[in-house]
Order: structure tokens, then sequence, then C-alpha cells
């Protein structure tokens, strides 16, 4: 389990306590998992999701360190219920972000048509099209242990 970001929120969580409290989003384990920190505890817990929480919510929780609002229940304190996120900012304006990351674990393939671009896990790029253009208006260096030209 890998921890992004944790800090304490909300009114201390006492022991044996049922309704709702405020949670931090800890982790996502490599079994796809979402691990919490309920305010007035030390340790992250696993949760339970609620069906209305998508895996998105998750895995933007914890990139962003969101707060949560999560159900204990007394017959079951150890697992708390995700309800949802709160925040204190406001998503960006629709429209273009600043970057965009994908993240696999093998290649990330991108297809239009009959052109194809591939990035593999071992460093490799594979580009293939009809016809392939590489411009720039400074100086445009290739570089390599190698380089094959036909």
């Amino acid at each position: 389990m890998t921890t992004r970001r944790a800090a304490r929120i909300g009114p201390m969580a006492e022991s044996g306590r049922t309704g709702v409290a405020s949670a931090v989003a800890s982790a996502i384990d490599s079994e796809g998992r979402l691990w919490v920190r309920v305010s007035g505890r030390s340790e992250a817990c696993l949760a339970r999701i609620a069906s209305s929480f998508s895996d998105d919510d998750a895995r933007a929780a914890v990139e962003l360190g969101d707060s949560l609002i999560v159900l204990l229940e007394s017959e079951d304190e150890g697992r708390p219920i995700v309800l949802g996120r709160t925040r204190e900012r406001i998503a960006p304006a629709p429209g273009a972000p600043e970057r965009v990351e994908i993240t696999a674990l093998s290649e990330i393939v991108l297809r239009s048509g009959k052109s194809t671009v591939i990035l593999k896990n071992d460093g490799r790029i594979l580009i293939r099209g009809a016809e392939i253009a590489s411009r720039a208006s400074g100086t445009h260096r290739i570089r390599g242990g190698s380089i094959k030209l036909n």
C-alpha cells in the first residue's frame, strides 16, 4: 500500500461512534481497494464504497488528498462506508488541461486509421504511418546509440 498524502481534518471520531464522519483518502492498494484515514484515528483502514462513489472519484481523491464523508456503523466500525468527496476548491473551467498524463503497466497505444504510436514500458517508442513528418522551428536533433536511415 502506498500512501500519497494524509491530513488531520474535522472533529475527532470517538471510538465506537456511529454516524457521519470526515476522513482523508489515503491510498489504493494493488487489489484496487480504497484505504482512508478517519478523523481521530492514527491508522488508515480499508473502506467500503457506496455505489454512487465511482472508481474515478476514488483515484482522484487519493491523488488530491481530498476529504471524504464516511458513514461509521457500530457493527463494522473498522470498515467505514465512503459516501462522497468534499472539496474546498472548484474544478478548473472546461477546456484543454495544462498537462495530461496517461500511465499503463505494459504499453500505451494511440491509433487513428493507418497511424499508430506505441509507448512500451522498456523505453521503446514505435511510430507507424503512411507518412511521418517531423518539423522544428529551431534546432532539430536526432540522437541515438546508432541511427539507421533506410
